[in-house]
């Protein structure tokens, strides 16, 4: 790829100085994490949009600089703090540059491969041109390349430090673009510069800010931003390295079109916008696999005022949501609850959140998020061309930034079907687990649909039919868990012999503390409810403590035989070596864990379902809920730990009070005097 021969790009110009003016709200917080930063990539955006139809490329270069021309934020640098003050600097003058690199030779075999293919070339070169760093204080902080796919197929690449843009005003320079171009293929004047740049913009909100017109905000977002502040705990993949990279990887979910259908209407419904609904839905999904029922998210959105719909620049706030979801509650209150969040964050949207989010600071280890996680929407980005010579059809390819201050973001993208763009950091989760999320949301989005009276908790989070299939009734909330029982049981006989193997025995209490403490060893490994945990079998106490951990944990497990090759992929727990690091956990009950979406994947009843092995090492899903009938007085011996049968005798045991005997040795000789000495029932 290389510059076209017999078409020279401009090269810069010196420029000159013009005028000063302090920073806003939103860069002051951008320029401090530059500062922190320096050679941080969060800090850096690429807006990438496809050009069709004949393009005089002398002509679009004229165009682009007529943009920078007009708009003094695409000229303005940030020399630092001469006055004690960050401030940004307009100059009078600012030539951008912007080659031509043929990339014609890159193609596929069919025209979505090829299509593909070229989108990513795209992103490529949007990776390259935010290195290096941009000179804050000299300039230019924009930067711009075409790219040569076909002679009617061009792609324009603009990168530039988020001091200057948001990324949430791509649509109108795209729309600006095509207009002067336009313009100037008909030797038409330019655009007219907007009535306010950005920098009155500043300094105006300086003003306001100074005189005490945002206190209302100030007071609202201290009040709502008090500890205890809900801490959202994602359960990670990988441990989190030392020194974060804020590498992001993308995965792009479509939903249905009958979906995207019906979800319109419930927006209607409800009065309600696609981004809070999508909201509603992520935050059921973080309660489903943190256990927690209050989030804190981010939410982007515009601070650009009225009046100013020509200014471009850095209008991008944060509303820091915190988000409820109360046991019980219904889709549509839960609905009604974030559209009416939404509303009120957004009559306070103007604030510093330096301030705002300071209490934040220091919560979370170095190495985390502050914000982990965000929703965010955009719409279509298109400018048909009016079939006139001279005219362009632009579209919007996306944006890109090689990485985000956020761990997990989903953007809601409008088009002739919704999509759920999944934006995660690459050192944390695994693309499967992302992609598992996705079904997971838009499982819960059909049951916003279906099921709007029923309690969140109880929807399902997988279907078990066709893509297009209606979720399954969910059960009661009414109906006891497998925890609940056996927690049940541990109150009413503390002391009682729950579990034999060999010379060993632990109590109802003492299993209790013993799968306590594997429940927040497993919690400090950061597995949460997405895990399959593949437990080592051996006939022991311990290992019957391991699996009760593993369900008070949310985990979804697997009995595998030691050694043994798992069809299914998970994390190994030997049950021996484990022991020794969980002896030293506490022994308190966790955190009260929801149920868990690889229980809903099972079968739909939840905790009610287990995940075994079968005796070829294939899984195979069992059904807690239809154990033995069986008391206190009963003992039930298990020959071995794998398979179905074993499953139902452990859980039919250990939910009736029973005493559960382990046999550590299979001969007869050995068999017969367990039935006798044990009193097996």
């Amino acid at each position: 790829m290389q510059a076209l021969p017999g078409i020279e790009s401009s090269q810069p110009e010196p420029v000159t100085s013009f005028a000063d003016y302090p920073l806003s709200l939103g860069q002051r917080d951008v320029w401090m994490q530059s500062q922190l930063y320096p050679n941080g990539d969060v800090s850096k955006l690429s807006l990438m949009f496809s050009i069709w139809g004949p393009l005089e490329i002398p002509l679009f270069r004229q165009a682009l600089q007529s943009l920078v021309d007009r708009h003094e934020i695409l000229r303005t640098v940030f020399p630092g703090i001469p006055n004690g003050e960050p401030v940004q600097r307009v100059l009078q003058n600012c030539l951008i540059d912007c080659p031509l690199l043929d990339c014609s030779a890159v193609s596929g075999a069919t025209d979505q491969e090829d299509r593909a293919i070229k989108i990513e070339t795209a992103k490529q070169h949007a990776n390259q041109q935010q290195t290096p760093a941009f000179d804050l204080a000299n300039g230019p902080v924009l930067r711009a390349r075409l790219l040569y796919f076909k002679p009617e197929w061009h792609c324009l690449v603009l990168s530039f430090h988020r001091l200057v843009l948001d990324g949430l005003h791509g649509a109108q320079l795209m729309n600006e673009l095509g207009q002067t171009y336009r313009r100037l293929k008909r030797q038409e004047d330019p655009l007219a510069p907007p009535a306010v740049q950005y920098g009155e913009f500043s300094r105006l909100q300086q003003e306001r800010l100074q005189g005490g017109q945002m206190e209302t905000n100030r007071q609202f977002w201290l009040q709502r931003l008090r500890e205890p502040l809900p801490e959202t705990a994602l359960p990670v993949d990988f441990d989190a390295p030392p020194q974060r990279t804020s590498e992001t990887a993308l995965h792009t979910h479509n939903l249905p079109v009958e979906l995207t259908s019906e979800l319109r209407l419930l927006q209607k419904r409800y009065r309600a916008t696609a981004i809070q609904i999508a909201t509603a839905a992520f935050a059921v999904l973080l309660q489903r696999t943190t256990g927690e029922n209050e989030f804190l998210i981010a939410v982007p959105c515009s601070t650009r005022p009225r009046g100013m719909g020509g200014t471009i620049g850095f209008f991008s706030g944060i509303l820091p949501l915190g988000i409820r979801v109360p046991q019980g509650i219904s889709a549509s209150a839960l609905i009604e609850a974030v559209s009416r969040q939404f509303r009120e964050a957004m009559d306070h949207r103007e604030f510093s959140w330096t301030e705002a989010l300071n209490s934040l600071r220091n919560r979370r280890g170095r190495n985390r998020s502050l914000l982990p996680v965000s929703v965010s929407q955009i719409g279509i980005v298109a400018r048909k061309g009016a079939g006139e010579p001279g005219d362009l059809t632009m579209v919007g390819i996306g944006g890109y930034g090689s990485a985000s201050s956020h761990e997990l973001s989903v953007i809601v993208q409008e088009q002739s079907r919704l999509s759920l763009r999944f934006s995660y950091a690459k050192d944390l989760f695994d693309p499967a687990t992302v992609e598992n999320w996705g079904r997971y949301m838009e499982t819960i989005l059909k049951g916003f649909v279906h099921f709007p009276d029923t309690a969140v908790d109880q929807l399902p989070l997988v279907e078990s039919g066709s893509p297009n299939e209606k979720p399954a009734t969910p059960k009661s909330a009414d109906e006891p868990a497998l925890l609940d029982l056996f927690l049940s049981q541990v109150q009413r006989h503390p002391d009682a012999v729950a579990v034999t193997c060999g010379s060993d025995q632990l109590t109802y209490a003492a299993l209790n503390r013993s799968a306590n403490r594997y429940a927040h060893w497993l919690a400090s490994r950061g597995l949460g409810t997405c895990a399959l945990l593949l437990i080592e079998v051996e006939n022991s106490c311990r290992m019957i403590g391991a699996i009760l951990g593993a369900v008070k944990a949310g985990v979804c497990y697997a009995l595998v035989r030691r050694g043994s090759n798992h069809t299914a992929e998970g994390i190994r727990l030997d049950p021996h070596i484990v022991s020794q690091e969980a002896s030293n956990m506490p022994d308190h009950e966790p955190r009260k864990r929801v149920r868990g979406p690889m229980f809903a994947d099972i079968s739909g009843s939840f905790n009610e379902s287990l995940h075994t092995t079968g005796e070829q090492g294939a899984s195979r899903l069992v059904q807690a809920d239809a154990c033995w009938k069986l008391s206190s007085a009963d003992t039930v011996l298990l020959t071995s730990t794998t398979g179905p049968s074993a499953a139902f005798g452990m859980w039919a045991s250990l939910l009736n009070g029973a005493r559960l005997v382990l046999a550590v040795e299979r001969d007869l000789l050995s068999l017969g005097h367990i039935l006798v000495t044990q009193n097996v029932s």
